[in-house]
């Protein structure tokens, strides 16, 4: 399990260098448009297809990070059992959510791909294909980040989204 989370967490903070590639690439367009007055017709797009896919990425990470996505002024209320019981649910809830995400999600990509789905821009490129395609594969990065933390916290006998097993 650990080491499925750490695989996870690694492509999270890998596809963080994506923002640098981002920056790297809007720093050149604004030199070669402005000092050499040729601007290029792929750079904003590439940036766009590199956000959206460092963004999908970096959120599967989602379950390490639960403190985020509860509300804790009420979470922090609660102990023994109930603490549990609203874990489980959040749980249910997220596994729920996230399957529809990596099924709807798998079924708009199939499309895209099938007919090679463009942007219609100058440039042409396959955002919509990249895009389509990094939804499902984060949501069910996110799914088994969610369900290997689970496993791990029955395993341990520890509640998962404690805020002592919160990462710092």
């Amino acid at each position: 399990m650990q080491r499925i989370e750490r695989a996870i967490h690694w492509i999270g903070r890998q596809a963080g260098w994506l923002y640098v590639i981002i920056c790297l690439l809007t720093i050149s367009e604004t030199v070669i448009r402005t000092v050499f007055d040729a601007p290029t017709i792929w750079t904003l797009e590439m940036s766009l297809i590199l956000a959206g896919t460092a963004y999908l990425l970096n959120g599967a990470s989602f379950p390490q990070a639960t403190g985020h996505i509860r509300i804790d002024l009420v979470y922090r209320r609660l102990h023994g059992w109930r603490r549990r019981f609203a874990d489980a649910v959040c749980v249910l809830v997220a596994c729920a959510y996230l399957a529809v995400i990596v099924k709807w999600g798998a079924e708009q990509a199939l499309s895209s791909w099938s007919f090679s789905e463009r942007s219609g821009s100058a440039w042409n490129s396959p955002l919509p294909i990249v895009h389509k395609t990094m939804i499902p594969l984060a949501g069910f990065l996110m799914l088994v980040a969610l369900l290997c933390q689970v496993l791990s916290g029955l395993r341990s006998g520890d509640t998962p989204n404690t805020d002592e097993n919160r990462p710092s």
